[in-house]
């Protein structure tokens, strides 16, 4: 049997590999992320947290959404504005960060950290939903490319749903 902060572990590495394939466009850390999603899929159905499994499932669909988005952007070949990839690496980096923070609260169960997860969710919830307000605008003005507009939202609805899922676990 698995535990939940094995499963949170598992599902910091893919973040960072998913970061990580975005920053560098590496095409070649995208199947390795698809092959490590599939051992976290069979973690999942071990694990012996019954209470959090469907919130850590949908934690793995939605990694799984982020990382299409991401190979086909790698792929394809697509360029996002200055603007997109300064708002997609702010999101990176505070997921990479949230993931320690749930991680660690499994650990203590610490009510100060349990509100900072809460708070730091709707934080960068509204920081999604903003980014793409600012993408539809950046769209209407011709700032961004058509082809680039559905994956880079397919990024931030990924992005989201992990905080979202995560938030889920801690209560």
């Amino acid at each position: 049997m698995i535990d939940t902060r094995k499963l949170i572990e598992s599902i910091a590495e893919l973040v960072i590999n998913i970061s990580v394939s975005f920053r560098t466009h590496n095409s070649e850390l995208v199947a390795k992320i698809k092959r490590d999603s599939l051992l976290l899929e069979q973690k999942i159905k071990d694990s012996r947290d019954e209470q959090n499994v469907d919130y850590i499932e949908s934690v793995r669909q939605n990694l799984d959404k982020l990382a299409a988005a991401v190979e086909q952007k790698v792929t394809a070949g697509i360029i996002f504005t200055e603007n997109a990839v300064s708002e997609l690496y702010t999101l990176f980096n505070a997921l990479i960060d949230y993931t320690v923070n749930v991680h660690d609260y499994q650990l203590t169960g610490n009510k100060v950290l349990e509100q900072h997860i809460k708070n730091e969710a709707e934080k960068y919830a509204r920081f999604a939903r903003d980014a793409a307000t600012k993408h539809e605008e950046r769209l209407i003005q011709g700032i961004c490319q058509s082809k680039s507009s559905a994956i880079y939202l397919d990024m931030l609805d990924g992005i989201s749903g992990i905080f979202y899922n995560l938030s889920r676990i801690v209560g």
